[in-house]
């Protein structure tokens, strides 16, 4: 509903006034309020993720991971589709740009809830992609994964593991 994602935008923007949030920024997609484009700047130091995005940074002036949310128009009730546009990062639960993570699925244990935030679903993922262990595919080059790339793998995995619970 816009209703809600507008409410989300204009938390967002509030607390970024008030708190000047350096770690994430928020851009809606040519006045879509339903294709968000986040951008985290900030990981814990000490990880592996910190690293390669710094020297990323240095050889192609990108310094951050940038996030591409989807919203169904009935969102919150269904979660968003979330993948990893730039750079192209491959880890535990990050396949082809895509993100697998139950608390992005629905009907699974532990699964997307309708009360969950936007700013608390950034900092879950900003988590994951620090704990997925990621890598640069080719960090020598910039490059993106797409959406159609992302999505069909999305379904794919999605698919095997639905079929993994029904056993």
């Amino acid at each position: 509903m816009s209703r809600v994602l507008q409410h989300e935008l204009s938390l967002y923007n509030k607390n970024k006034i008030l708190n000047n949030y350096p770690e994430y920024t928020i851009e809606i997609e040519d006045n879509n309020l339903y294709t968000w484009h986040v951008r985290i700047h900030t990981f814990d130091s000490s990880s592996k993720l910190a690293n390669e995005m710094e020297a990323y940074e240095h050889q192609h002036g990108q310094g951050y991971v940038w996030l591409c949310f989807h919203f169904p128009h009935n969102y919150p009730k269904d979660p968003p589709f979330i993948y990893v546009k730039s750079p192209k990062l491959m880890g535990d639960y990050i396949h082809r740009g895509a993100i697998c993570a139950n608390f992005l699925m629905n009907g699974k244990e532990g699964g997307w809830s309708t009360d969950i935030t936007i700013e608390c679903l950034i900092v879950q993922l900003r988590q994951l992609l620090i704990d997925s262990n990621p890598f640069i595919m080719n960090p020598a080059k910039k490059d993106e994964w797409s959406e159609i790339e992302a999505r069909t793998t999305y379904k794919g995995i999605n698919a095997i593991h639905t079929n993994w619970s029904k056993k």
